[in-house]
């Protein structure tokens, strides 16, 4: 009970320094693909809200989306490391993301009790993209962010509604694109002024040699953010980036955790000593 207490007592001034600040959440496509692991983080945005956080959430699912395409007979082809998004599979690609996946979180965050509203980059024409170029060939629909109007973010923040957003945008020219979500997620936080950008990933944190425990980082600030992204190798590198451009961009911290870690959200924002890797200015 003592520890319970001291936990509650250690949060206050979290709670206070955060209360009606924008936090953006952005839950891992494998997360995502949990159903045990997404209704444990649904619970703690549904907690920050419910103190007073304005939370937006963006979501992955690339999981899903291979075994889609799988199912519908549609090959999957990498060049130079993306997939690519044919006509057939873009298809495929947004219903996964915004049919599925979307209206499933928005349902499970009304139902723990706050008001959730799913969008994807089309809703409003508010996520504007380009066609991602790459040296090796064509790869379909796959884009990069272009612009964020913050218009109807803002405004559903604003009426109490937390945004759930899938990472589908669009060209000037109506084309659909699908976008990494770590790059929305920086994105959109530094469209509305995020307060934290919280990258859930399946990896604790920061390594400055992965996997080893002893090379964790917990804390980090700009310059070193970007001395260990030249060392860092595979999923990290992404991530990192994102997390160096939403800093330099005006975000006052990112952090990286492991979701599948019970109730690492609520540890990382609450407590003194964190669970994943912060990055500030």
């Amino acid at each position: 009970m003592s520890a319970f207490v001291s936990a509650l007592i250690e949060s206050i001034p979290y709670i206070q320094k955060f209360r009606d600040k924008t936090v953006v959440i952005k839950l891992g496509g494998s997360l995502a693909d949990s159903p045990e692991g997404r209704r444990a983080i649904l619970q703690d945005i549904v907690l920050l809200s419910l103190v007073g956080m304005k939370m937006v959430l963006v979501h992955g699912g690339g999981k899903e989306i291979s075994a889609r395409l799988d199912k519908m007979g549609i090959e999957t082809e990498f060049v130079g490391g993306y997939r690519v998004t044919g006509d057939a599979a873009i298809t495929e690609v947004e219903m996964v993301l915004t049919g599925r996946i979307n209206t499933e979180l928005t349902l499970l965050l009304n139902n723990g009790g706050i008001k959730a509203v799913g969008i994807s980059g089309k809703d409003g024409g508010w996520l504007e993209a380009t066609k991602k170029l790459v040296v090796d060939g064509d790869i379909g629909h796959v884009g990069e962010v272009a612009t964020v109007d913050p218009t109807l973010i803002n405004l559903l923040m604003s009426g109490g509604y937390t945004p759930i957003i899938s990472p589908i945008g669009h060209d000037k020219d109506g084309k659909t694109f699908n976008l990494n979500a770590d790059d929305v997620a920086s994105a959109v936080a530094t469209a509305v002024g995020a307060e934290k950008l919280i990258l859930m990933t399946d990896v604790n944190g920061v390594y400055k040699n992965f996997p080893d425990p002893a090379s964790f980082v917990s804390k980090l600030n700009l310059e070193e953010a970007k001395e260990i992204l030249k060392t860092v190798k595979g999923g990290m590198i992404p991530k990192l980036t994102c997390a160096v451009n939403a800093i330099e961009s005006g975000v006052h911290s990112v952090h990286l955790l492991n979701g599948s870690t019970p109730h690492s959200l609520l540890v990382e924002v609450f407590s003194d000593s964190g669970i994943g890797t912060m990055i500030e200015r």
